[in-house]
């Protein structure tokens, strides 16, 4: 689920978040192998155009004009958001 700030266009995600010791067993568990899989390159080129789309609908008029990024990827997302 995802909240957006009607006085300056925050747009954030909602709802429940994952436990400290989740998200230790995710990036140990399955990072590695997420970031090495066989033709990550293009599963990602299309995924974060989708989830840029998806931003940008979610915001309806009041798409942000900056963007922060909070994560350990590789940049993909925020280069989507750019090409909007």
């Amino acid at each position: 689920a995802k909240a957006q700030c009607n006085s300056c266009g925050l747009l954030q995600r909602s709802g429940e978040y994952l436990t400290q010791s989740a998200l230790s067993k995710l990036y140990q568990d399955d990072y590695a192998l997420y970031a090495n899989r066989p033709q990550a390159e293009a599963f990602e080129a299309n995924r974060y155009r989708e989830l840029a789309d998806s931003i940008s609908q979610l915001s309806g008029p009041n798409y942000p004009s900056r963007v922060l990024e909070v994560g350990c990827g590789n940049g993909s997302l925020i280069k989507a958001l750019q090409n909007i």
